[in-house]
């Protein structure tokens, strides 16, 4: 038995399942590797649940989850990695359901509230933070969330969340296999930097179960930062402007004023590689550090990957997207540029990178685990799947990204557009133009 396990004895339920699962540990050999297990126990053994939700002019089913008071313990073999208090007024934490679609699976995923900041993922403590995300699926789906998570890396997004494979008990019983994530929110010490004078927001579909959005659209704008209780009037004014002042520069041309351009060149992009299916649902996040005209808006980490590995051309955000379709097709070509100057300069280097992460995931200590949790014909089939899918895609990109800026150039009066979108009033020879939609090599 693992004397240095050491739970309170107030949580005698979990701590008695925690020491009989941990006696069968010890009949593992010793350099298996062990999954980290969390544990719920909620106050008065309540169930966290959550009701659909749905609006008579707009598309669409959301949740509404309430929380639940809750202790959380999480364990790896002999050793408790943590161990929320035992406050009586807090029970130190909360849970409920969290999600849209996939709150109404049978598997849910939770959002985690912590009473007190810790880092769960057993990092520096400069990690710390109170909420957490517990994302459920079967190992295809989890297998491309976490693919899609890197992709924040290899795209050199600012705030990449960082996750954990485990497995959860929620009162006493076996849940499954979970992933723990870092949520999406402002902590300026290790995920979104963002002060006080600043904003966190998301083009969201469901803005319609929300008090506060911005914008007169089937999609619309929800402030995540500052919470909606604290925003004041003159905070809202400012965000309101800053935002509608975004959306109408594309069309003027400006959006250079409002926009870090390699970051959402760098998104797009994200997502033809993971050929999303999602358009509206792909939480699209917004960021402003803070309220000086020196910052620009950038955007958020990829986020919410069911839809990956799926579209067969061009990521559906090209055809729906509320910004990004006006932005390729924009006269000022800057973001154009941006995205063809990402691909060409950084593609290999994104190919390999993809492709090292799945190497050594499918080597690592927790794929043989997940392999017998799942089945190996389930787990063989996912990781086949999604190599596979990167195999071709790259291939299909470079096949066709030419056509893609064809489609992005608009001729517009007399002038002549090269492939990479650039205007000329008179064309040079020997270069393949875009006019009146079509390709022309002009020749001397």
């Amino acid at each position: 038995m693992c004397d240095k396990f050491l739970l309170p004895i107030r949580l005698t339920r979990v701590h008695l399942l925690v020491l009989l699962l941990l006696s069968s540990v010890e009949l593992v050999a010793q350099n298996e590797y062990v999954m980290p297990i969390v544990y719920v126990e909620t106050l008065g053994g309540v169930e966290p649940t959550c009701t659909p939700i749905k609006h008579s002019g707009y598309k669409g089913t959301t949740i509404i989850s309430d929380y639940v008071r809750a202790r959380v313990v999480m364990a790896q073999g002999c050793d408790t990695l943590f161990s929320s208090p035992l406050a009586d007024d807090t029970f130190g934490a909360k849970i409920k359901i969290r999600g849209n679609t996939s709150a109404r699976k049978s598997k849910k995923p939770y959002k985690v509230k912590l009473a007190k900041k810790a880092d769960l993922l057993g990092r520096e403590p400069a990690c710390k933070d109170k909420e957490w995300a517990l994302l459920a699926g079967d190992f295809k789906e989890q297998l491309k969330t976490i693919v899609g998570l890197q992709m924040n890396k290899i795209l050199e997004m600012e705030f990449c969340p960082s996750w954990q494979f485990c497995r959860l008990f929620l009162n006493g019983e076996d849940k499954g296999i979970y992933l723990l994530v870092e949520s999406v929110k402002v902590n300026t010490k290790c995920r979104l930097n963002v002060d006080e004078s600043g904003f966190f927001a998301e083009l969201d579909a469901y803005w319609w179960a929300k008090s506060y959005a911005i914008g007169d659209g089937t999609m619309r704008y929800v402030v995540k930062y500052p919470d909606e209780d604290e925003l004041t009037n003159k905070q809202k004014a400012y965000i309101e402007t800053v935002l509608s002042g975004f959306e109408a520069s594309i069309p003027a041309g400006s959006y250079e004023d409002y926009i870090d351009v390699k970051s959402f060149a760098s998104w797009i992009l994200g997502h033809d590689i993971l050929g999303t299916y999602d358009s509206s649902g792909s939480n699209l996040f917004l960021v402003k550090e803070d309220n000086t005209a020196q910052t620009k808006l950038k955007m958020g980490p990829l986020w919410d990957f069911s839809g990956i590995c799926r579209v067969t051309e061009w990521a559906n955000q090209h055809k729906w997207g509320q910004f990004i379709k006006p932005l390729f097709q924009s006269s000022n070509t800057a973001f154009f540029n941006a995205y063809s100057e990402l691909w060409r300069e950084n593609r290999e280097t994104y190919e390999s990178s993809i492709k090292e992460f799945l190497r050594q995931f499918e080597h690592s200590d927790v794929a043989p685990v997940l392999s017998s949790a799942y089945g190996k014909k389930d787990y063989d089939e996912a990781v086949n799947m999604v190599n596979e899918w990167f195999d071709w895609r790259f291939r299909w990109i470079d096949n066709n990204i030419s056509s893609l800026f064809y489609q992005r150039i608009v001729s517009r009066d007399d002038f002549w557009y090269d492939i990479s979108g650039r205007r000329y009033a008179e064309p040079k020879t020997n270069v393949l133009y875009v006019r009146e939609k079509k390709k022309m090599l002009v020749k001397p």
